[in-house]
C-alpha cells in the first residue's frame, strides 16, 4: 500500500510512543514513501525522517489532540478545495 506516490500523513507529538511512531517512519521511508508529520516543536529527529514537518507548540499530552486537530482540519480543507469538493 505504500509507495513513492502515497503520501502518509504522521502524528509524532511528544508521548510515550515516540520511538515506535519513529519505527514506523522509518519503515515507510523504507519503502520511499512520503512523510508528512505533525511534530512537536523542538523535535530535531522528526526533521531528518519526514519529507515535511507541521510543528504545534509544546503542551501536556492530555491536550495535545487540541493541537493536532487543526493542521488536520486545515490540512482536510485544502485537499477539498483543490478537489473541487466543499
Amino acid at each position: 500500500m505504500i509507495d513513492k506516490n502515497f503520501p502518509t500523513l504522521v502524528i509524532a507529538t511528544d508521548s510515550d510512543l515516540l520511538e515506535k511512531i519513529y519505527s514506523n517512519i522509518e519503515e515507510i521511508k523504507a519503502r520511499r514513501g512520503p512523510i508528512l508529520a505533525i511534530a512537536t516543536k523542538g523535535n530535531k529527529t522528526i526533521g531528518r525522517l519526514a519529507d515535511d514537518v507541521i510543528y504545534i507548540p509544546k503542551t501536556l499530552e492530555q491536550t495535545a489532540p487540541i493541537l493536532q486537530i487543526i493542521p488536520l482540519q486545515l490540512f482536510a480543507y485544502y485537499i477539498a478545495l483543490l478537489r473541487s469538493r466543499r
